[in-house]
């Protein structure tokens, strides 16, 4: 076996070490079941299958990710939070490197195929997105992503790069609803008409599942008879029907995984759908780590069944980020403020990586799937989303099989916020 002093030379020059000290703390400490031996395998396992992530001028260099990741037709890129800055910036970082390789390049957002619509407007007609309209994407109301916006905004032409929805809208902003309705016939008109009216009672208290139903199989039927709108419009329609049974499911029971497995599934559905409207040569699939994630029923779980897809998650060790405050608010009046993020737990890929002394980095998880080594093991992973007043960790779950790549960050900082509330759906 490889005295300490000479593993720690070789991870050094593969990955770097937060410090030596830390490094050889971290071999003295047993925390859970990551026992010292299985800390050094770790180490061993890493060395062979990472590429370092390097950050110049505070940006990440995502050249070694995409070399690892080769030519895919669809990626997941994931995020522990919607509110820390540096998973933002690798992101960003992705979608400006992908979209420089050849051919026409698909940006599949987790937003509603309305919202993003009114966004490509102002890409088009003013180059960006006008920070007053920044709640069309909540909760990614950061300058990162603001930036991201201005970018497309300058290049979409150039390097033929189009930005879409694939999440269900709840309901389109008005102004596209308005347009929808006078671009349909009178049956789909009226129907959109009902749609906004039980998404204005909606705000103001709870409707029944069975409005709900009745809303969505209303429209539902509508677009069966529809033959003249084109298939964007089919599509938008198609996420208005989603969205009511999205609710008549949460409706009856908000704590049951049908609502959200539903969702998934619309997700990829979406994306597919999108797909064949705008015929990409790659897609970015943008949301969060849970929903690009490959187990079965997220949207990363439909897509790697049907795609040549690649799921590239997100860990991170410690710092802090956006989210929402604490309490039982309703979704329209909770602000997003700074979280601090919980302590790793012991079964986690967070605490491994961290005792571990592993500095920034782009983990392969494929090549990891075989053999003995401790990341085949269920390890639970963070995952904040929203609300990071409840456990910010998951249930344990084998981390090689539900991403492809693992990108590893040491500490996080918030990201620059732009708008602290007013969620539109």
């Amino acid at each position: 076996m490889l005295l300490a002093s000479e593993i720690l030379h070789s991870i050094t020059a593969n990955i770097g070490i937060v410090s030596q000290q830390s490094y050889i703390s971290s071999l003295s400490y047993t925390l859970g079941h990551f026992t010292r031996s299985s800390i050094l395998q770790t180490m061993d396992d890493i060395t062979q299958y990472t590429a370092p992530l390097r950050w110049q001028g505070g940006e990440p260099l995502v050249g070694p990710l995409l070399a690892m990741i080769g030519d895919v037709e669809v990626v997941g890129l994931g995020e522990p939070t919607h509110g820390d800055s540096q998973s933002l910036r690798l992101k960003r970082a992705i979608v400006r490197e992908m979209s420089a390789m050849p051919g026409r390049m698909l940006v599949a957002w987790e937003r509603g195929v309305g919202h993003i619509e009114l966004v490509n407007r102002f890409l088009g007609e003013r180059g960006g997105l006008p920070r007053e309209e920044v709640r069309l994407v909540y909760p990614w109301v950061y300058e990162e992503v603001q930036d991201l916006f201005g970018w497309l905004g300058a290049v979409a032409s150039e390097r033929d790069v189009m930005l879409r929805g694939v999440d269900m809208d709840g309901p389109p902003p008005e102004r596209v609803l308005d347009e929808l309705r006078r671009r349909a016939g009178m049956p789909l008109s009226t129907a959109l008409a009902t749609v906004q009216e039980l998404a204005a009672e909606s705000k103001d208290h709870r409707v029944s599942a069975a409005r709900w139903s009745a809303m969505a199989k209303t429209v539902s039927s509508v677009i069966l008879r529809e033959q003249a709108i084109s298939p964007a419009d089919q599509l938008l329609v198609r996420t208005i029907q989603q969205w009511g049974e999205y609710e008549r499911l949460k409706a009856i029971s908000a704590t049951d995984p049908a609502p959200w497995e539903y969702r998934d599934r619309c997700l990829a559905e979406n994306l597919a759908a999108q797909q064949a409207i705008t015929k990409p040569n790659r897609v970015a699939f943008w949301a969060h780590n849970g929903h690009v994630s490959k187990w079965s029923a997220r949207a990363g779980g439909h897509l790697a069944g049907a795609h040549n897809y690649r799921a590239i998650g997100v860990a991170f060790g410690a710092g802090s980020f956006h989210a929402w405050e604490p309490g039982d608010r309703a979704i329209h009046t909770r602000r997003l403020r700074p979280a601090t993020a919980q302590l790793p737990p012991p079964d986690s890929i967070e605490a491994l990586l961290q005792r571990a002394g592993v500095g920034d980095c782009f983990i392969d998880l494929r090549a990891m799937r075989n053999g003995e080594n401790p990341l085949l093991q269920p390890l639970a992973i963070r995952e904040v989303g929203l609300a990071a007043d409840t456990s910010q960790f998951t249930t344990p779950k084998p981390i090689t099989e539900i991403f492809d790549v693992l990108v590893w960050i040491r500490e996080v900082t918030p990201a620059g916020i732009i708008r602290d509330h007013g969620a539109t759906w």
